[in-house]
């Protein structure tokens, strides 16, 4: 869970400071990024999970099942057993 909210705080930092920003070199992004840090945590604001554990981990069934029974799949399946067979013909 916690790698959620680094990628959460990464993407944060991109947005409000990075995005439209004109570095001229790696000090002056690094600088950037620093000032970032230094003014978040001087009014630092907790992340709040807006779904319980139980409704993500629902959501993330829900997509697995979607995507683990798409036809997509299926077809891919089939052309790779087609494939193999062409490629590497049953010895009798």
């Amino acid at each position: 869970m916690w790698l959620n909210l680094v990628e959460c705080w990464f993407s944060v930092l991109s947005r409000h400071r990075l995005e439209r920003g004109a570095f001229s070199g790696t000090e002056n992004l690094e600088n950037a990024i620093r000032d970032y840090i230094t003014e978040t945590n001087a009014h630092p604001k907790p992340f709040i999970w807006t779904k319980s554990a139980d409704a993500i981990l629902a959501s993330v069934g829900r997509f697995c099942t979607q995507n683990s029974n798409s036809d997509h799949q299926r077809r891919n399946a089939a052309i790779t057993r087609s494939e193999t067979l062409r490629n590497h013909p049953r010895r009798e």
